[in-house]
C-alpha cells in the first residue's frame, strides 16, 4: 500500500536515540546467555550485549541494573489483537480466503482483513492494551503484530483501505513508534497517543485528527507538526495540508444526567463553525452501541437498554475534519416503560372517578399515585402494586395529579408516565323539565345549567325507554317537537359538559297526549235526522 504521509512521535533526538534500546532490570538468577536467547534474534550475538553494556561475567549479573538490548537484535515473536467487542456485523479473511463472522473472544491473525458492516463496530485490544475502534463500512488488514522478545515492545502495523478508525495507543517509556495506521494516502506511526483516521469514499482523501499527544506528519517532501487538537488532510500523492485547529467541542452542561423516556433526545448549542456533528454513546464497557452524524444541534436515537452510558459529541468542519469530544455521562432508565394514560383526560365529575390506563406487554402490575401538585411531593393516594390497569377512587372537589408506572415480572419499577392534571367538578345537574301540548307542537322547557353545555332529551312509548319515539340534543333549555298521535309518552333530560361528560338522566316524567277533536265532522253532527 503507497503512503503519502508519515506521521511520527515527535520525541527530540535524543529520545529517538535513547528509544534505540530497550532497558531490561535484571533479576536473580539473570545471565548475558539467557537473556540473549529470550530476546535476541541471534542468542550467539550475546557477545555484543557483553561489549555494549560493559559486563565482565556474562554468567553474573547485578540484580536490579538495566541491562540496554538494541531493538534491532530482538527477535521479533508473532501477536494478534482480541476481538473485544463487536456490536452488529463483522467478518474476518484469512490469508487462506475463509470467511467467517466475529464474535467477542476471536483472535485476530496478522494477514486477517476485517470488514465492518453498515450501522456496525468492533474493538480490537493489543497485547499492549492500546485499543482500535473501528466504525461502520471499514476495511482495514493487520499487515503486522510482533512482541519483540520478552519485552513489553510492540510493532503494530494496519492498514486501513476504506472507513474510519479510533486509536488509542498505551504510551510506553521504552517503545519507540511502533505503532501504525496506513492508509492509500496516509501513514500514522506513534508512540502513545490518541488520534482518529479515516479513509474517503474515493480513497483519494484522508484525514488525521490529533486528540492527545504531539505528533509530525510528513509526506511528498513536506511535513507537518501537529499537537493536542490539530488536524491535517491528505490527497493521495501530494503533500499534507497546512494543520489546522479541529473544531471546538460542543456544550453538552445543560444535558440531563438521567433521562427516562425513550427515544433519546440530546440537544445541544448550534455552533456557527460546524456543519454537523458526529454523536457516540459508549457503554459501561466503553463499548460504542450508538453511533451517528446529526446536522441540527442534537442527537436522537429509537431505543436503547437502561444502563450508565457516555455521550461523545463531535463538530465537523466544513473540511470534513472532525473536532474535540465533548463527553457527557448519563443514566438511562426507562424501562419498563409507563403505559399511556386513558381517563379521566382534564375533568371528573361528582365524588369519585375512574382512572384507567393502557396494557403494557410484560407488566405484571402497576404504581398510582394521586396528588394535589405536579411534583407529587405528599401523594393524596399511593397504590404501589395493581394487578388492573383501572381504579376507581372517591374525589373531592378540586385539582388534581395523577400518574402511573410499570413494575415488570423480576419486580422493577420503570419510570411514571406523564402526569395528567385533572379537574374534580360535580356532577351535572339533572335538568327538570315542563311540558306543554300545544295544538301542532310539544314543548318542553327546563332551566339552563353551565355555559357551554349541550342537552339530551328522550320521548318513548314505554317508561323503560326500549322503545324510544324521539331522541334529540340541543345546545338550547328548550326543544319543540311535532305533535305526536294521543296517548301516554314518557320523558326525560340530561346535561351534558363541554367536554362530553354526561350527567344522569333526570326524573322520568310521563305525558298524556289527548286526542284531536275531530272538527270536519262538525257539520254532519249539525245536519238533522231524517224522521
Amino acid at each position: 500500500m503507497a503512503a503519502g504521509l508519515v506521521l511520527l512521535g515527535s520525541a527530540s533526538a535524543d529520545e529517538r536515540a535513547a528509544g534505540a534500546n530497550w532497558a531490561h532490570i535484571t533479576r536473580p538468577g539473570d545471565t548475558l546467555i539467557g537473556l540473549a536467547d529470550a530476546y535476541l534474534t541471534r542468542p550467539s550475538d550475546w557477545q555484543q550485549l557483553q561489549s555494549l553494556n560493559q559486563v565482565e561475567n556474562p554468567r553474573r549479573l547485578q540484580p536490579g541494573q538495566p541491562l540496554l538490548i538494541p531493538f534491532k537484535m530482538m527477535k521479533s515473536v508473532p501477536v494478534g489483537a482480541e476481538v473485544l467487542m463487536v456490536n452488529g456485523e463483522a467478518s474476518v479473511r484469512s490469508r487462506a480466503g475463509d470467511e467467517t463472522p466475529l464474535q467477542a473472544g476471536n483472535w485476530v491473525r496478522v494477514g486477517d482483513k476485517l470488514h465492518v458492516g453498515a450501522g456496525s463496530n468492533l474493538t480490537l485490544r493489543f497485547p499492549d492494551g492500546s485499543r482500535l475502534l473501528v466504525l461502520e463500512q471499514s476495511t482495514l488488514t493487520l499487515s503486522k503484530a510482533v512482541r519483540l522478545g520478552k519485552s513489553d515492545t510492540y510493532r503494530i502495523q494496519i492498514d486501513l483501505s476504506e472507513g474510519s478508525v479510533d486509536s488509542r495507543v498505551t504510551p510506553l517509556k521504552q517503545r519507540p513508534g511502533q505503532y501504525e495506521v496506513r492508509t492509500p494516502a496516509l501513514r500514522m506511526s506513534v508512540r502513545g497517543t490518541e488520534f482518529r483516521a479515516a479513509v474517503g469514499a474515493t480513497r483519494k482523501l484522508t484525514r488525521g485528527e490529533v486528540l492527545a499527544g504531539r505528533v509530525r506528519m510528513s509526506g511528498a517532501g513536506r511535513e507537518v507538526v501537529l499537537g493536542k487538537g490539530f488536524g491535517t488532510l491528505a490527497a493521495l500523492g501530494e503533500a499534507p495540508h497546512a494543520s489546522r485547529p479541529l473544531p471546538v467541542a460542543p456544550d453538552l452542561r445543560e444535558l440531563p444526567t438521567r433521562l427516562e423516556r425513550l427515544p433519546l433526545r440530546f440537544p445541544w448549542p448550534q455552533a456557527a463553525s460546524a456543519h454537523s456533528f458526529h454523536a457516540q454513546v459508549f457503554d459501561s464497557r466503553d463499548s460504542l452501541v450508538l453511533d451517528g452524524v446529526f446536522g441540527d444541534g442534537g442527537a436522537k436515537w429509537a431505543s436503547l437498554g437502561d444502563g450508565d452510558y457516555t455521550l461523545r459529541v463531535r463538530a465537523i468542519g466544513s473540511d470534513g475534519l472532525e473536532g474535540v469530544n465533548a463527553s457527557h455521562r448519563f443514566t438511562l432508565a426507562a424501562q419498563p416503560e409507563p403505559p399511556f394514560a386513558s381517563t379521566p383526560r382534564d375533568k371528573g365529575h361528582g365524588d369519585s372517578t375512574r382512572f384507567s390506563w393502557t396494557e403494557t406487554a410484560g407488566v405484571v402490575a402497576y404504581h398510582f399515585q394521586l396528588a394535589s401538585d405536579a411534583g407529587f411531593s405528599q401523594p393524596l393516594l399511593d397504590l404501589p402494586a395493581l394487578a388492573a390497569t383501572e381504579t376507581t377512587q372517591p374525589v373531592a372537589l378540586g385539582h388534581y395529579f395523577w400518574r402511573v408506572a410499570s413494575i415488570d415480572a423480576r419486580g422493577k419499577q420503570g419510570p411514571f408516565g406523564d402526569v395528567q392534571r385533572f379537574e374534580q367538578k360535580p356532577m351535572p345537574a339533572s335538568p327538570q323539565a315542563s311540558s306543554e301540548i300545544g295544538d301542532e307542537k310539544l314543548t318542553f322547557r327546563w332551566q339552563a345549567g353551565e355555559p357551554g353545555q349541550r342537552y339530551l332529551l328522550q320521548l318513548a312509548k314505554v317508561a323503560d325507554f326500549s322503545e324510544i319515539v324521539v331522541e334529540q340534543e340541543t345546545d338550547r333549555a328548550v326543544i319543540e317537537l311535532a305533535r305526536p298521535d294521543a296517548g301516554d309518552y314518557f320523558m326525560r333530560v340530561k346535561a351534558i359538559d363541554s367536554d362530553g361528560f354526561a350527567g344522569p338522566f333526570g326524573t322520568t316524567q310521563r305525558i298524556a297526549v289527548p286526542s284531536r277533536f275531530p272538527w270536519w265532522l262538525l257539520p254532519l253532527l249539525l245536519v238533522p235526522l231524517a224522521h
